[in-house]
């Protein structure tokens, strides 16, 4: 299939971007099996010029499909308002009930986009010293072809160390479904006139299913916090081929501090000051060969919060010409009691550039349920960034 696939390609002159990271459907990067294609068409006319853009999402399932692939995993810039999903030990980890929606648009200036939606939802048992979330995902790569739905829940437990510090531990169990429409895709023989999926294609398993499991802790204080999450700990077989492709151990750590500012004049509810602090913060991830880190700070001015941060690894090369960096992030957010609301812009910075890829725009939705519980300030809650 990839030497039918090269021979339409001939007339074609190729930019590759080796050894470029291509995860992101997905998350952080990571050498996909083939590389992104950058086509020059100025001398090209204009049916090749349609042509070659019918065929990208091609490529990138093509890199999905072999066995080589290595694995991908869905990212957030805005990782603090998709707790669930970077740590399981989040999960009703404040005092009261949240639902959230994350939804992410990644390389715009793609044909088809990739697209990831995610809905949660958690709920403290105060009592029990206890939480528990719920979290559904979905995934499409490209024209729609390749796409995973997943489902998770998660399990928390607080253990109070001190009067000053706060170990929580949580699990994650989760069941995820794969599949790959080829009708979507656009192959050799289709190309030369000839009808049809390829026979060496058509007869395959369009679709995989299996369970995944991780879990993660936090140590965290009114002012700092440190966590530790491992996804994919049971290593599932995730091919849509032949089997055998298994999707590696993700090791996630990330912390951060909170420098509160001169309070402001205007009150909340309860007589509490509008917050006015300044976070600085990290997420490192690191899957099998392949790491990231994202490095940056939170303002938060009640009810604004903005972020700036660097995603990359400035010192580390994957290869002689690239530089492991990826993009650099912006963000804008207005909360309240109860609403929550983000956006953020990720520039990319690397090999692939800005222009070819568009970016990624990010969008995130939060609601806080009433309680009748009143939590006072001296109660010990996690000072992460919220919106």
């Amino acid at each position: 299939m990839i030497l039918s696939f090269n021979k339409y390609f001939k007339f074609l002159r190729l930019s590759i971007l080796t050894k470029e990271i291509i995860t992101k459907t997905r998350g952080f990067r990571m050498p996909f099996a083939q590389s992104f294609l950058s086509f020059k068409f100025s001398t090209l006319k204009f049916k090749l010029f349609a042509l070659s853009f019918k065929l990208l999402p091609f490529c990138f399932l093509l890199s999905a499909l072999s066995l080589t692939t290595y694995a991908q995993d869905t990212q957030f810039s805005q990782y603090y308002a998709a707790p669930l999903y970077l740590n399981p030990a989040f999960a009703g980890a404040t005092h009261e009930s949240r639902a959230m929606f994350n939804n992410r648009y990644q390389w715009v200036n793609l044909p088809k986009p990739f697209i990831t939606y995610a809905a949660s939802l958690d709920h403290n048992f105060e009592k029990f010293r206890s939480g528990v979330g719920l979290m559904a995902m979905l995934d499409k790569a490209g024209a729609g072809a390749l796409k995973s739905a997943s489902i998770s829940g998660m399990y928390s437990f607080r253990v109070n160390l001190s009067n000053k510090l706060v170990f929580r531990p949580g699990i994650q169990f989760g069941y995820v479904s794969r599949s790959i429409d080829y009708y979507n895709l656009t192959f050799g023989s289709q190309i030369d006139g000839v009808p049809g999926i390829p026979y060496d294609v058509a007869g395959k398993s369009s679709n995989i299913n299996y369970f995944d499991f991780g879990a993660g802790f936090l140590f965290y204080n009114n002012k700092f916090w440190m966590g530790m999450a491992s996804s994919h700990i049971n290593q599932p077989d995730q091919s849509l081929n032949t089997g055998g492709n298994k999707l590696p151990i993700k090791t996630t750590l990330h912390g951060g501090i909170k420098f509160f500012l001169k309070e402001g004049v205007h009150k909340k509810k309860y007589g509490e000051q509008k917050e006015r602090s300044i976070s600085p913060t990290f997420v490192y991830k690191h899957q099998e060969h392949f790491d990231q880190l994202d490095l940056g700070l939170y303002l938060c001015y009640e009810p604004v919060v903005t972020g700036l941060w660097y995603r990359g690894i400035p010192f580390k090369r994957y290869n002689q010409e690239n530089f492991n960096h990826d993009a650099v992030v912006v963000m804008v957010g207005v909360r309240t009691d109860r609403w929550g609301i983000g956006y953020s812009y990720d520039l990319t910075i690397s090999s692939l550039t800005a222009t070819t890829s568009a970016g990624a725009h990010e969008f995130s939705l939060s609601y806080v349920f009433k309680t009748r519980k009143i939590v006072r300030r001296k109660d010990m809650v996690i000072p992460c960034p919220k919106f």
